[in-house]
């Protein structure tokens, strides 16, 4: 049976605010225009994701039970829409170039291993699955030492990050963004320690203080050059700055939508954002094809195609809770 949970509005309201920017950036990049503010952006886009699924870390009943969830929560809903879009689209793509069918099938199949199929911003799903079973495994390995757990936890995130970034700045390609999950454990990391060692989940008399610690955060990351893009784990921040970034910018956002509290459209796309990175690409990919048969361009472009493309994915999220609820992790496919 599926759990019942008590949302936290604002965590909700924190990932629309991160689906709001990720949907508007690959909107704006396919449109040919630089998104404002873009490389400070990709120290808290993807980071924030990674943070807040460390936040709500829990062994559950045992490494079997923790594998059923996250198979149910990420596994699940990337497969599916990856056996229902990629796997066909490639397959007649590669066939209409004259490729044999069964080589054109064979070479679908393989596009995640590539990092090459459609509806390819679902990447962070497989991803983000990956992450967690590291991390479960580092969890477990810390808790063996009973005086010094936070400490081995740490050091063995940190361990198997930079490993992870390694790989990384030399450019050395791991199939199926394993590279990327060994980068990302440190941010999930520190998503677990925020939540067990702060009031962060909590009301704290330092909450007033909130507008001077964000306008702090974000100011000291504009210091800080380069980017980070976990998507081909590639990053042209210096190394050892590149996980306190990261970690600033999505606590900068935790923190903002701590303030805020709600915002009912943005908490709403937040909640149900699995949805939105689920779809958002071969809505907006249509989108632009007829935005641009107006005659829009640039910017007019970028924003039309973003303002329609948002209210399509908002509709839309009804009906997909209410007909595929088991492959959009609103439904539990595996019991546990």
């Amino acid at each position: 049976m599926a759990e019942k949970k008590h949302r936290i509005e604002y965590i909700d309201l924190a990932k629309g605010f991160c689906i709001f920017l990720v949907v508007a950036v690959h909107v704006f990049k396919d449109c040919g225009i630089l998104f404002p503010f873009n490389s400070l952006l990709t120290k808290i886009r993807m980071p924030l994701y990674y943070v807040l699924s460390g936040l709500f870390f829990k062994q559950y009943e045992g490494f079997d039970g923790f594998l059923k969830r996250k198979i149910n929560k990420l596994f699940i809903p990337f497969a599916f829409f990856y056996l229902i879009f990629s796997i066909p689209y490639m397959t007649l793509k590669f066939h209409a170039q004259g490729t044999p069918l069964l080589t054109c099938l064979t070479d679908a199949f393989l596009g995640l291993y590539n990092r090459d199929f459609t509806n390819g911003k679902t990447w962070f799903l497989f991803s983000l699955f990956n992450t967690s079973i590291l991390f479960y495994l580092i969890f477990i390995a810390s808790q063996k030492i009973k005086s010094h757990t936070v400490t081995i936890l740490i050091l063995l995130s940190l361990i198997v990050g930079f490993c992870g970034l390694y790989l990384g700045y030399q450019r050395i390609w791991i199939p199926a963004y394993l590279d990327t999950s060994l980068s990302a454990v440190p941010l999930y990391c520190f998503g677990y320690l925020l939540n067990k060692h702060s009031n962060i989940l909590r009301d704290s008399k330092w909450d007033k203080f909130l507008p001077i610690i964000i306008i702090g955060i974000i100011i000291s990351l504009s210091f800080i050059s380069g980017r980070c893009t976990f998507s081909n784990n590639h990053y042209s921040v210096r190394p050892l700055w590149l996980f306190p970034s990261c970690c600033l910018g999505a606590l900068s956002i935790i923190l903002l939508a701590k303030y805020i509290k709600r915002i009912p459209w943005f908490t709403y796309i937040g909640r149900y954002s699995i949805i939105l990175l689920l779809f958002h690409e071969p809505i907006y990919i249509n989108v632009i094809k007829l935005v641009k048969l107006t005659g829009a361009s640039g910017y007019l472009l970028g924003i039309a195609s973003f303002l329609i493309t948002m209210v399509i994915l908002t509709v839309i999220i009804y009906p997909v809770i209410k007909y595929l609820p088991h492959v959009t992790a609103q439904k539990d496919v595996i019991k546990v």
